[in-house]
């Protein structure tokens, strides 16, 4: 009975451990891809030229620049691992709460049956300009060398000091001779987003294999009884 009960244990250890490592071997899967970051037409404020740096995290590896790197990945990984599996939705609500009631009023002004979940991010980059000039009520305005066309990319930004994910207000993202203009009042990680109405939406899917388990799991617990009972049964009758 009791080599029996071992057996039954180890079963169940090793069911449980290949769905651990299948699980971590999915979420290695929906890591992060790289992202290239866009062309800059100009910088300026005021309608004077800043310096200014842009960098996607590979580039900042390269650069040996870990502070950037971290705010990227911690910024890329933060969207993609809030993904609803087998579809390319993100749930917002999970990042912040507010966040996800900006974007679903955008969402709601270009279709009703909208929802946040159908911005799906393009691009994540680092953008920055030098020290002193974002002071006050200034804003610092980029021109992207990016094909636009009004209300095709919804920007938001993520603020490291707050670590919260802002929304840059509609008036401050434009269209410039069909090019992306957008104003910024802080920097930081910046995302662009674009709507995909095809993106699915609905609830995450099962994870199988976790059903399944419980399902084996169930079945070996009602057997260890059964044979238990059956074990102190036979014990009486003898």
């Amino acid at each position: 009975m009791k080599k029996l009960l071992s057996i039954l244990l180890s079963v169940f250890v090793s069911l449980f451990l290949i769905g651990f490592a299948s699980n971590a071997k999915a979420s290695e899967n929906r890591s992060v891809e790289s992202s290239s970051t866009p062309e800059v037409s100009s910088a300026t404020v005021d309608g004077e030229a800043v310096e200014y740096t842009i960098m996607s995290f590979e580039e900042a590896k390269e650069k040996q620049n870990d502070q950037v790197a971290t705010y990227l990945i911690n910024a890329k990984n933060e969207l993609e691992t809030t993904k609803i599996k087998k579809s390319e939705a993100i749930d917002y609500k999970k990042i912040d709460s507010s966040l996800d009631s900006e974007l679903t009023k955008l969402a709601k002004e270009i279709d009703k049956s909208y929802t946040s979940q159908v911005f799906v991010p393009v691009q994540i980059f680092e953008l920055s300009v030098e020290s002193g000039v974002l002071t006050g009520d200034n804003k610092v305005k980029f021109v992207f060398d990016l094909e636009a066309t009004e209300g095709k990319y919804t920007v938001i930004h993520k603020n490291t000091t707050t670590n919260k994910w802002l929304v840059v207000p509609k008036e401050d993202v434009k269209v410039e001779n069909s090019k992306l203009a957008v104003s910024f009042s802080n920097l930081c990680p910046v995302a662009f987003l674009t709507v995909n109405p095809d993106v699915q939406v609905e609830a995450p899917a099962p994870n199988v294999f976790t059903y399944v388990l419980i399902g084996v799991s169930a079945g070996l617990l009602i057997l260890g009884v059964v044979l238990i009972f059956t074990s102190k049964k036979n014990r009486k009758n003898k």
